[in-house]
């Protein structure tokens, strides 16, 4: 199981977003090489509120979820639980 994301911060955005394109071309890739005897996954969740964003001010989060969520069919993000089910699922 693989990890992936949307972004990152503004300081290192790039390095985040090369990051996680090569992670997911990585997960389709070796899931194509490895079907049908393994199964190759990643959880990529969009923004989430994690304690990685505790030195942010708490208008800057709240700002980053607003615009995230408007981005997302549920409206809102997940919650560090809800992300947790997956990779248990």
């Amino acid at each position: 199981m693989f990890t992936a994301g949307a972004g990152g911060r503004l300081d290192n955005a790039s390095g985040a977003i090369v990051g996680n394109d090569a992670i997911r071309l990585m997960v389709e890739g070796l899931a194509v090489e490895l079907a049908p005897r393994a199964r190759v996954n990643a959880v990529a969740p969009t923004w989430t509120e994690t304690p990685l964003w505790k030195n942010m001010p708490a208008a800057d989060v709240q700002a980053t979820k607003e615009r995230f969520s408007n981005t997302i069919p549920f409206k809102r993000t997940a919650e560090i639980e809800e992300v947790a089910q997956v990779y248990i699922f």
